[in-house]
């Protein structure tokens, strides 16, 4: 992802220089949930996330009381979300458990980020209150984003096209590579406990 931010560098800033079409068909599953709803806040679409499957729903790590998982309709690649399972409108209605949960799996995901996407900062926040004035599109499930930035990430593009970001890399690819990061993440301590443990045994053998 290093060269995201030299490539809309590089690109003309002028209209002449603008691809004629941008293809982001992953926005009509979101087009067809705002149009069925009018236009409206549509359902929760946080509700079941505890029992839904990972690789559907592009989950990187299931908590006690909250998740970490890949925003489907992304502001860029790599958006991801911190959702307790529990649908809670404000935050001083969460508990302490998902408080601390939810700040763990804040700190994991700006970790992950920065190891696969090699990225310089993230913008971390959350939208509160009614939808229309805090801006957020589910105001009755509080959430997380935590959005990766490059240097040059937005450029003139989103100036010239009327807000439109372009997006190089899938949300399924990004969720591939975080995976394997965090399984060589949680492989790395057991693996030094395993080396602290032959090293303790070899020394009491030793002095045996």
């Amino acid at each position: 992802m290093e060269g995201f931010g030299s490539l809309l560098r590089g690109m003309k800033e002028t209209r002449e220089g603008l691809p004629k079409a941008l293809h982001a068909y992953w926005r009509y599953d979101y087009a067809k949930i705002v149009n069925r709803s009018g236009g409206k806040n549509p359902k929760d679409p946080f509700a079941g996330l505890k029992t839904a499957t990972p690789s559907k729903c592009l989950i990187v790590k299931k908590g006690k009381t909250s998740c970490l998982l890949l925003n489907k309709f992304p502001y860029a690649p790599g958006h991801l979300l911190a959702v307790p399972y529990r649908g809670v409108a404000d935050l001083e209605n969460l508990t302490k458990e998902e408080s601390a949960e939810l700040l763990e799996l804040i700190t994991l995901g700006q970790v992950l980020l920065k190891r696969v996407l090699e990225i310089p900062a993230t913008n971390i926040g959350l939208n509160q209150g009614e939808g229309r004035v805090s801006g957020g599109s589910v105001p009755q499930h509080l959430h997380w984003h935590i959005i990766p930035r490059w240097w040059g990430d937005t450029s003139f593009f989103p100036i010239m096209s009327g807000g439109v970001r372009v997006l190089l890399r899938s949300q399924r690819s990004v969720w591939e590579g975080l995976m394997k990061e965090l399984k060589a993440m949680e492989k790395a301590p057991k693996a030094k406990k395993r080396k602290t443990a032959s090293k303790a045994i070899k020394g009491s053998s030793a002095k045996k």
